[in-house]
């Protein structure tokens, strides 16, 4: 189902808050190249792993996402964990 995102309830929340993690194919093909950042994933202390994520403006918002005409920049090449994300529900 697409979702019209130009008509967006939830304030651009996919584009804003989650941190936008890079599968490992993602950063093979080289398109996000010199746009990620290195970051720890942690539980309660204890390290579970290091992840590549999309660096993020100052305002917090991906790199990609045009804020004046709020849509993404790079839709036809986003990210997986774009293309899968589902905004239906949230609050």
């Amino acid at each position: 189902m697409e979702i019209d995102c130009l008509n967006c309830q939830h304030d651009y929340w996919c584009c804003i808050e989650p941190a936008i993690i890079l599968s490992r194919s993602e950063l093979q093909s080289g398109f996000f190249k010199g746009k990620i950042k290195i970051t720890t994933l942690t539980e309660n202390s204890l390290l579970l792993g290091y992840v590549a994520a999309l660096v993020r403006k100052v305002d917090n918002s991906c790199l990609f996402f045009d804020n004046k005409n709020k849509i993404c920049s790079i839709y036809e090449n986003r990210p997986q964990v774009c293309s899968n994300f589902t905004c239906i529900g949230r609050l």
